[in-house]
This record gives C-alpha cells, sequence and structure tokens, in this order.
C-alpha cells in the first residue's frame, strides 16, 4: 500500500505467545516492523492523543515493503 498523504504515524497489531499486542511508530521508523507479522495502519496524529485512521494492510513480516504483497483495506 503506497502511504497515504497525512500520515505521520503506523501502528502494528500481532499476537504474541496468545496474547495481543500494539506498537505505534513514527512513518520513518516503520522498518524496525521486520519480522513482527500482523495488521499495519497507517495514522494521522491529531491535537492531543488522537488519531485518524487512514488506511491498513496485513503485513507478512517482510522487509523492505512491496506493492505487489499489499492488500488494501480502509
Amino acid at each position: 500500500m503506497k502511504k497515504p498523504k497525512h500520515a505521520t504515524h503506523v501502528k502494528l497489531q500481532t499476537v504474541y505467545e496468545g496474547t495481543n499486542r500494539v506498537a505505534i511508530e513514527d512513518i520513518k521508523n516503520m522498518d524496525c516492523f521486520r519480522g513482527s507479522p500482523g495488521t499495519v495502519t497507517y495514522l494521522r496524529q491529531l491535537r492531543g492523543s488522537n488519531w485518524e485512521e487512514l488506511g491498513s494492510f496485513e503485513f507478512d513480516g517482510k522487509w523492505p515493503l512491496t506493492e505487489d504483497d499489499e492488500t488494501t483495506t480502509k
């Protein structure tokens, strides 16, 4: 999925040893998700701690991203 225009952060939702885990990172640090499959959601930070979801896709843990491997959902 191509990065949405106003995306500032990414969120990874994954399952580790039976528990749900969530990580939010700056979009420039997205490569730290390498090796962790899950759902990646592009976010835009609004005032305070409010977020706007801009789109998501299933991430298989492979880096770098290729557009052919991604399925987009909104």
